[in-house]
């Protein structure tokens, strides 16, 4: 296996510093550390945006499911709204499948 180019390495390690998983001195700081407990790329757990749980085929259908579960102070409250309709109802899988949600 090659190694990775000297600038994508560059680049990578760019990214961790702008997110403060890196301090001045390329260490790994406290917040970094705990961005490694997340199986995810490193921005994700720094800025909490992660792909869709609504799936991408059946898109139109899908929205009218999201709509109900909206909340007008952002994503994040949206996803506690499903989160906890979904919690309700059991974990049910029938219901992840009649609310296009992604289990």
């Amino acid at each position: 296996m090659d190694a990775p180019p000297p600038e994508s390495v560059i680049a990578a390690l760019e990214q961790l510093h702008s997110l403060s998983a890196l301090d001045d001195e390329g260490l790994l700081t406290r917040l970094g550390k705990r961005m490694t407990n997340f199986p995810w790329s490193p921005i994700c757990p720094r800025c909490s945006s992660c792909r869709s749980i609504w799936p991408a085929d059946k898109q139109a259908l899908a929205v009218q499911k999201k709509a109900k579960f909206n909340q007008p102070e952002g994503d994040h409250l949206t996803l506690l709204a499903v989160y906890n309709s979904w919690k309700n109802n059991k974990f049910s899988n029938a219901w992840c499948y009649d609310n296009f949600v992604q289990a």
